[in-house]
């Protein structure tokens, strides 16, 4: 059972990620969130497992190459949404099917904002105009650092979210938590947000306007049995109660520019300018 609401320190946030097998790694300015891990090359295929899962992890759950940048709203490390979702963390990992899903650290647990490119994806829409598809994904980052870096954006802080307690909304074939924003005035201020971001960074994915926002746990690298989904279900249905029981709402500040070489670790760049 998940404890009540108590008062979170970054010491009690510390001690559940490094209990979990999470690594958290400090550098200036805290611009790193979380610590890679080691590659292989294998990969899986079965029906329950995504196109997206399978670029992005190996079929024993290690992360593959996966470079591009992203902004995002990382969930803070003094957070009681932190604390919770890191109790999820230990929790799922005890369960049988947590061997066929790759989890992400809790140090790394973000609500994406807007997906920017990526290295695998290099065409029109979702490669930013103007760069030649064929440029590093280095010289990218630092192109699209650079046209936000120049922007003004709408950042009428906090944005403001709750959880979607709807089951049957939540991410299939993967591990993550649905949000939703807390009322339509906040809806608004995020969808205006993303709408300035693809003006800027000159990206617009088919998806745009009918993107859903969540917090991503983990990637499915196998296929379930069905008594596997069957504990799933059961079990994401009382996580999920669990955690609006205890986080009401969900406060994010200023979303920061990522670069990224895998799914595990996000490296800030810069905030966003308003």
């Amino acid at each position: 059972m998940f404890k009540c609401a108590r008062p979170i320190t970054r010491r009690t946030v510390l001690r559940l990620l490094i209990t979990s097998g999470a690594t958290l790694t400090t550098v200036p300015s805290e611009s790193l969130i979380a610590e890679p891990l080691s590659q292989t090359n294998t990969s899986g295929s079965s029906s329950d497992v995504t196109r997206d899962a399978q670029r992005k992890f190996n079929a024993d759950t290690t992360p593959r190459p996966f470079a591009g940048n992203t902004v995002i709203c990382p969930v803070s490390h003094h957070s009681e949404l932190l604390e919770e979702l890191a109790h999820i963390y230990r929790e799922w990992q005890q369960r049988t099917f947590a061997r066929k899903i790759a989890f992400l650290p809790p140090s790394s647990y973000h609500m994406t904002v807007f997906s920017g490119a990526n290295d695998q994806d290099r065409k029109p829409g979702l490669w930013p105009a103007g760069i030649p598809l064929d440029a590093p994904m280095v010289e990218c980052n630092r192109i699209v650092e650079q046209r936000l870096m120049n922007a003004r954006f709408p950042l009428a802080l906090p944005l403001r979210f709750r959880i979607d307690d709807d089951p049957a909304n939540q991410v299939e074939n993967g591990s993550g938590i649905r949000l939703m924003p807390i009322n339509d005035m906040e809806d608004r201020k995020i969808r205006e947000l993303r709408d300035r971001l693809s003006e800027v960074m000159q990206i617009r994915a088919p998806d745009h306007d009918t993107y859903r926002f969540h917090i991503s746990l983990g990637y499915w690298v196998k296929s379930f049995t069905p008594g596997e989904k069957a504990e799933y279900a059961s079990t994401l249905s009382s996580t999920l109660a669990k955690l609006i029981r205890s986080v009401h709402s969900i406060e994010f500040q200023t979303p920061v520019y990522c670069t990224f070489e895998n799914m595990l670790a996000f490296k800030i760049e810069i905030s966003l300018p308003s």
